[in-house]
């Protein structure tokens, strides 16, 4: 058989690694943020808009990103933007959420929940596992062998 065919599965498995290695070292990174973070309750006082480039079809695309107002542990009102920007925002202006923030660089927030700080991650994984599923049996069947 082709060495090139017999090759492809595994460059696919390595892919998949690639995902999965890039999937934990982000979810690693906001678990991290989060234990050292102190948490607040924050003011969404305006939605920034962005105009960004897209590269397929070369269109210009709005994201928003929200800017919070909050206070600090120390007393200390502050303002930050999010560090997430996307197509859609489910915040308006004079919304109340909950923020993780730095306490040594109190302009580095995260707004708390789930799709925000692990649906990037998890996606990632996701598709990690999955592509390595497929090139495994995709493996299997050009060996001839069966799973298992």
């Amino acid at each position: 058989m082709n060495t090139i065919v017999r090759f492809v599965p595994y460059a696919v498995i390595a892919l998949g690694l690639f995902f999965i290695t890039i999937g934990v070292v982000d979810l690693a990174g906001t678990l991290k943020f989060r234990l050292s973070a102190n948490t607040a309750m924050a003011e969404i006082i305006r939605i920034d808009v962005e105009k960004v480039q897209a590269e397929e079809d070369h269109r210009t695309i709005d994201t928003y990103r929200p800017v919070v107002q909050y206070t600090d542990a120390g007393g200390t009102v502050r303002q930050a933007t999010s560090p997430i920007a996307s197509q859609q925002y489910a915040f308006d202006p004079g919304d109340e959420v909950q923020i993780y923030y730095d306490p040594h660089a109190p302009g580095d927030i995260r707004i708390a929940g789930f799709i925000s700080s692990f649906l990037f991650p998890l996606v990632l994984t996701i598709m990690g596992l999955f592509t390595i599923a497929m090139a495994s049996v995709a493996r299997w069947a050009i060996r001839g062998d069966k799973p298992g």
